[in-house]
């Protein structure tokens, strides 16, 4: 067991090993923690994996301090038989406080077939932009291990959604979280995965308007979608549903500002199969005079020319 310093004067914070071989707080098997500049704030339960995505979201209550969201999405994957031990949740801080101002959870606790169906809402977490058209920033979670259309005989298992919530902090004890890109969507929001298996909601990122409608857009990873032969890095969509490349992995930009937000309004798709692109996502307005935002997209397991590609079990 060791301590992890702090640039808080005094305080320092256990660090053991726990089954599964992670480090964990001491008596607290993966609850999670997140260290800041002023204070540390720890998860709520053993496996909670609080502080696996977090993001600063901006100032949402006009009060010149900023706040961050905490994704929780209670998911432990290098564990045996890929422990889900709830729903998922993310909590939003403001800089100079312990106390959430907020706190959203998942619906799909794991509860039903199959048993490790939570959907690990937390996963990924976003927000700063104005997303719409109201004025404040908005937060954006994704959740990748959502069953799309799950009480569906053709329930699309692990397909995963991303869920966009207003957030008014601006009454102490009484924050308004509204859900928006829903409109009544059986699965709680209009941006889920295409198809089973795809983890849609893996990364996630709030970025400038990239088609001219004057709105602010998210990005969306999905790093198991499948590709085709003829895909190499394009932004349109494979043109043949056969032959099929698992693990090409991709990334789609939704505006909510369009006629149709529920269809990207762009979509990159990875080199090779197996590139599982889309496993992190970053955009910006980079250079300012460009009028295009600059974006980041990653293929973390693209294999070079020449070299075998390593195999995973499916």
């Amino acid at each position: 067991m060791g301590t992890l310093g702090t640039s808080v004067p005094g305080v320092t914070i256990a660090a053991s090993t726990v089954p599964g071989g992670t480090p964990g707080v001491v008596g607290s098997p993966q609850t999670g923690y997140v260290l800041t500049s002023h204070r540390v704030i720890q998860g709520h339960d053993p496996g909670d994996r609080f502080g696996h995505a977090v993001a600063f979201v901006g100032d949402l209550n006009g009060d010149s301090v900023q706040e961050y969201l905490v994704g929780a999405p209670m998911y432990q994957a290098e564990l045996p038989n890929y422990v889900t031990v709830g729903a998922g949740y993310a909590e939003l801080f403001r800089m100079d406080s312990a106390t959430p101002l907020v706190h959203i959870a998942g619906t799909q606790d794991g509860t039903a077939n199959p048993p490790i169906g939570g959907e690990a809402f937390g996963f990924a977490v976003a927000g700063g932009f104005d997303l719409n058209g109201v004025g404040g920033p908005e937060i954006v979670i994704g959740a990748p291990l959502f069953d799309v259309d799950a009480d569906e005989v053709a329930r699309k298992a692990q397909a995963g959604r991303v869920c966009a919530y207003s957030v008014d902090v601006g009454v102490p004890g009484d924050p308004l979280v509204t859900p928006f890109l829903e409109d009544d969507a059986p699965n709680g929001t209009i941006m889920v995965g295409r198809a089973g298996s795809v983890q849609f909601g893996f990364s996630v990122a709030v970025m400038p308007d990239i088609n001219g409608d004057l709105a602010n857009d998210i990005i969306v990873g999905a790093w198991q979608d499948d590709i085709d032969d003829d895909s190499f890095a394009s932004c349109t969509p494979p043109p043949n549903p056969e032959p099929r490349i698992s693990f090409g992995g991709s990334a789609s930009v939704f505006s909510p500002g369009s006629l149709t937000p529920e269809t990207p309004v762009l979509i990159f798709y990875g080199e090779e199969g197996r590139d599982h692109m889309g496993r992190a996502v970053a955009a910006t307005d980079l250079f300012g005079s460009s009028g295009f935002p600059e974006i980041i997209l990653s293929g973390v397991a693209w294999t070079p020319p020449g070299f075998e590609a390593p195999t995973y079990p499916t």
